[in-house]
């Protein structure tokens, strides 16, 4: 099997879970826990589905499968998650991914919803602080620059 496949069949995250127990290829269960996540993300539960795709690359090696999770997760985390749920993740993940893609998600939502500038300005200072590689970064130093 080359990359990465989506799950066509209607099959229940349930009946997932119970074939996990009896894998014993690394790539099978990381596939299973690929199509777990794409189950979550259709049923709108997307810290579970945050939490599988994580499991998938945590175990799959497959560069394919890792770049595909990574992509979900942070689609998950720039364009679904509400601040209750941001935090979570953040509290979860505070100095690994997806852990940065949400304190810069919530900085945004401080600023651009809350109107909490506070807040947006303590929290883009949190991000640099704790994720200096983050792709964001540039773009968290212009938002402060440009912050009265």
């Amino acid at each position: 099997m080359t990359g990465v496949q989506t799950c066509a069949l209607p099959i229940s995250i349930e009946i997932f879970k119970k074939i996990l127990p009896y894998l014993h290829d690394p790539n099978r269960r990381s596939q299973i826990h690929f199509f777990i996540g794409q189950s979550y993300i259709e049923k709108g539960r997307y810290l579970e589905a945050i939490e599988e795709f994580n499991d998938a690359i945590k175990i799959y090696r497959d560069k394919d499968i890792i770049i595909q999770s990574r992509d979900f997760i942070k689609g998950i985390v720039m364009e679904k998650l509400l601040k209750s749920e941001l935090e979570s993740l953040i509290k979860i993940y505070p100095y690994e991914f997806p852990g940065g893609y949400s304190l810069f998600k919530l900085a945004s939502i401080y600023y651009y919803r809350l109107r909490d500038y506070e807040s947006f300005r303590s929290t883009l200072e949190r991000f640099i602080k704790d994720f200096p590689m983050h792709e964001y970064i540039e773009k968290a130093k212009k938002n402060l620059e440009d912050f009265p």
